[in-house]
């Protein structure tokens, strides 16, 4: 992650609508020439992961697939389905259906792309969560991040972020960084992230951060 923030669509702490924490279940993968492919069954949704230990866990399918059509550029598509709600759930609410009948589902077109000093991603999402005592929850997000090569130990990268609901205020996120190569060990990025919503009062939710990234070996001797 060139950036310090995550992209809108994959934040911290089960807020946002897919999870960055592993699932349990089984994926099967293919590649012919230009195009990749790839399907998965897990234990829970991506939109609520379910430990493998936890209640509430019901069977979700996942696949998506790409194409290179040159070096440097590659298109991808995704997709789920499955039921995500739990009895812990904040929103299962009295004289709710039962959790089975409700699926949680999301569809994402993606872009990667580098030659030279640039790099870009950037992705576009559509998420529907049922229910039926309340409104069912549609929302939609994006991103797209570029990141410019200055020089072998410094770079500089940006990344816009947005996010409209039905039911949740939208918001809209623009973050820039200055990123350092102090060793092959070691990055560390300064960064301005302004947040703008229907909810958020002039600058009082922007963020100046420092972070630093460390890889550390593990100690091994051989005998």
């Amino acid at each position: 992650n060139p950036l310090i923030d995550l992209p809108i669509g994959y934040g911290y702490y089960y807020t946002s609508p897919v999870t960055t924490l592993g699932l349990s279940g089984v994926q099967l993968e293919a590649g012919a020439a230009r195009v990749d492919a790839r399907v998965q069954f897990t234990s829970s949704s991506p939109t609520n992961r379910r430990g493998i230990r936890d209640d509430g866990q019901y069977g979700s399918w996942t696949g998506g697939a790409g194409f290179t059509p040159i070096q440097g550029l590659r298109i991808g598509a995704s997709a789920y389905r499955g039921p995500y709600l739990h009895d812990e759930h904040p929103f299962n609410l009295p004289g709710e259906i039962h959790s089975k009948l409700l699926p949680a589902s999301g569809l994402g077109l993606d872009v990667q792309f580098a030659r030279g000093h640039w790099y870009a991603n950037g992705e576009i999402n559509h998420f529907r969560k049922a229910y039926t005592v309340i409104p069912t929850l549609t929302q939609s997000v994006g991103w797209g991040e570029l990141k410019y090569v200055v020089h072998p130990r410094w770079y500089l990268a940006g990344r816009l972020n947005y996010s409209r609901s039905n039911l949740i205020p939208s918001r809209e996120q623009y973050e820039f960084v200055v990123g350092y190569r102090q060793s092959r060990n070691s990055l560390v990025k300064v960064g301005y992230q302004v947040v703008r919503g229907a909810r958020i009062r002039g600058n009082l939710d922007n963020v100046l951060a420092v972070q630093l990234v460390m890889k550390i070996t593990g100690l091994s001797k051989a005998f």
